[in-house]
């Protein structure tokens, strides 16, 4: 069964180190697990599974929004009340064009231009001496993190999601219509370990044929340490409790 699905495309560009790690191993695949949840949701046709799910994603995505609009908010008062320079410039970038077609996709895009927008703000401290190194890195790595467990745990929501249609027998035309959408499916869980491996791998475009923007590269790449303060990583949820 088929059906026709409506999108936005939204432009994204991030500058900083973070949002372009972020955005360059990440959006992909939380963006194809939502649209995953929401053709799971749509086949089984099951109101309280769809509920329950929609529930715990937008909580999420609520909680960690509301937590770096008032990070991003301090940030940005400090740099207005010692009217620091800000029109500083990066090295490098990350532009692409991407299709929204869930609300909670949406979502999740404009928090990723929140986080880069705080991390430009903590920069532009760091280069004007109002914050030293030490305490740039720890906050960068703190924010980031919680951004890793995030969307690590956003992309198990679709792949259990899938787990419990295939065993209501909807595998069959939940795999085939994600795949007319060129949505790679995906059925293994992401684990803590994987988001430390993508996280200490370096930044290159994803293929050629993405309209992307990668400049040159930074020599060093440190890996993001998980911590525990913002989004604890969960590993899935039971959708069918």
């Amino acid at each position: 069964m088929k059906y026709s699905k409506p999108y936005l495309l939204h432009d994204l560009t991030v500058y900083t180190d973070g949002a372009i790690r972020l955005t360059n191993f990440y959006v992909p695949k939380v963006l194809n697990s939502l649209f995953q949840l929401d053709v799971v949701l749509y086949y089984i046709a099951n109101e309280e599974m769809a509920k329950k799910a929609n529930e715990k994603a937008n909580e999420l995505l609520d909680r960690e929004t509301d937590r770096v609009m008032k990070l991003l908010d301090g940030a940005n008062d400090m740099v207005k009340k010692k009217s620091l320079t800000d029109n500083i410039e990066y090295s490098m970038s990350f532009a692409k064009k991407y299709k929204l077609q869930t609300p909670l996709a949406g979502k999740f895009i404009k928090l990723i231009q929140s986080v880069d927008q705080f991390n430009r703000a903590l920069d532009v401290m760091w280069l004007n001496g109002e914050l030293d190194s030490q305490s740039r890195v720890k906050r960068l790595k703190r924010l980031n993190a919680s951004l890793l467990n995030l969307s690590g745990t956003l992309y198990n929501i679709g792949i259990n999601a899938l787990k419990v249609a295939q065993e209501q027998g909807h595998g069959e035309d939940i795999e085939s219509t994600l795949k007319e959408n060129n949505v790679v499916v995906d059925k293994k869980q992401m684990t803590e370990e994987d988001l430390e491996a993508d996280s200490a791998v370096d930044l290159q475009p994803n293929s050629e044929s993405e309209v992307a923007a990668i400049q040159p590269k930074s020599s060093e790449t440190e890996a993001l340490v998980i911590e525990t303060e913002g989004v604890s990583f969960t590993a899935g949820f039971d959708l069918t409790k």
